[in-house]
């Protein structure tokens, strides 16, 4: 939603889609300016200094003027700034102002593709202790989709029992479209993004491959490919190396539901996505991910629930590990007993298998360009 060609094109999709309901995020970066989200939080900040609305909302303000000039569409900017601002004066909590991105841009969206709107605080229920509430959520999500036939929120927030807006996480805009397919019953979930979907590996790891391991070694050319199909139990694992193409708690709430979600490029239309599926057995793909230690430590303190996978490399491996070794996840298919076997033998790595795939511990002294001619063969 950055700009008045990403937002017709997603007028395009959702027209192609059915008329189920939309979850609208904010707009990202464009040219010299920030993502939406990121200048409310600076505007919230300015607020609490004492400064005028006028005066913090004068960017936001011609650039959503621009995008409204733009979409040939009757909104009035201003009077909706002037508004927020007036509300603002009286909040004392950030979350307010920061969640009016998803509310503009949707409100915006709405008007483009001539649905109805509906601000996301009536359809999205937290608790007094600020968790949400899933299940009131559902219920108010499917008598509003009963009432309006489908509809355009926001995506990213909702309001406790007081009427106070609370926000999700950042990239939150995913846990309420899996709240909205969920109040549906939906069949299938679509989430765009700007990649052709879930990447067999991170393009910052095939950014090493382009750096020469010596003169007379060409730098190869590798591209991540997108999977066809991905499993809950794997996407999840994924998410915990960083992969943030879908939002963890998004995965969770869908978990057990039947609905099957595919991420789409909201850029490329011939590109079919990655289904994430609840059983995806599918052994022909090979993809992984990596990370440091120091940072998946973090991730697994976090975890409520023991996972296998984890559990086994934390009781053998992981009081050696150091905070800048780093951990490789990789998927269990026909390529990986040889992965396996090259990782133990030629770099003496620890590798640990579950039903999630394996996990290998590489000491941070281990020769990069050994790493990259290992792995090499196997993404090419």
């Amino acid at each position: 939603m950055a700009d008045a060609s990403a937002m017709r094109r997603a007028a395009e999709l959702s027209g192609a889609t059915g008329i189920g309901p939309i979850a609208v995020s904010a707009g990202g970066r464009v040219a010299n300016e920030k993502k939406v989200t990121d200048e409310l939080i600076a505007a919230h900040s300015s607020f609490c200094r004492g400064e005028g609305e006028r005066k913090i909302f004068s960017n936001l303000c011609s650039r959503l003027s621009a995008l409204a000039e733009e979409l040939r569409i009757n909104f009035n900017v201003t009077d909706e700034l002037m508004k927020i601002g007036c509300e603002e004066s009286k909040s004392s909590s950030p979350d307010f102002l920061i969640s009016r991105g998803e509310y503009l841009y949707s409100k915006i969206f709405a008007k483009l593709t001539a649905r109805p709107f509906v601000d996301c605080a009536e359809i999205i229920r937290f608790n007094d202790s600020g968790k949400p509430d899933y299940e009131f959520s559902r219920y108010l999500i499917r008598e509003k989709n009963r009432e309006l036939g489908g509809f355009v929120t926001g995506g990213f927030y909702g309001c406790d029992p007081r009427g106070k807006i609370r926000l999700f996480p950042r990239g939150g805009g995913d846990i309420t479209g899996s709240l909205l397919a969920l109040g549906v019953s939906a069949d299938e979930y679509l989430n765009f993004t700007d990649v052709d979907g879930v990447l067999s590996f991170s393009p910052s790891f095939a950014a090493r491959f382009a750096e020469k391991t010596s003169v007379a070694e060409p730098a190869p050319a590798v591209v991540p490919r997108p999977l066809k199909e991905i499993s809950f139990g794997r996407m999840e694992r994924l998410c915990d190396f960083s992969v943030n193409v879908f939002h963890p708690e998004a995965l969770n709430a869908l978990k057990g539901s039947g609905i099957l979600v595919r991420v789409k490029n909201t850029f490329n239309k011939y590109a079919d996505g990655t289904a994430i599926t609840e059983k995806s057995e599918t052994r022909d793909e090979f993809f992984f991910a990596s990370d440091k230690f120091g940072v998946i430590k973090s991730v697994l303190a976090s975890k409520k629930n023991d996972v296998s996978l984890y559990a086994k490399f934390l009781s053998e491996a992981g009081s050696n590990a150091d905070d800048d070794d780093e951990i490789f996840y990789f998927s269990d298919c026909d390529k990986s007993a040889e992965l396996t076997e090259m990782l133990q033998i030629k770099l003496k790595c620890p590798v640990f298998s579950s039903k999630e795939g394996y996990i290998a511990l590489i000491k941070r002294y281990k020769s990069p360009s050994e790493i990259k001619k290992i792995f090499y063969r196997f993404i090419i």
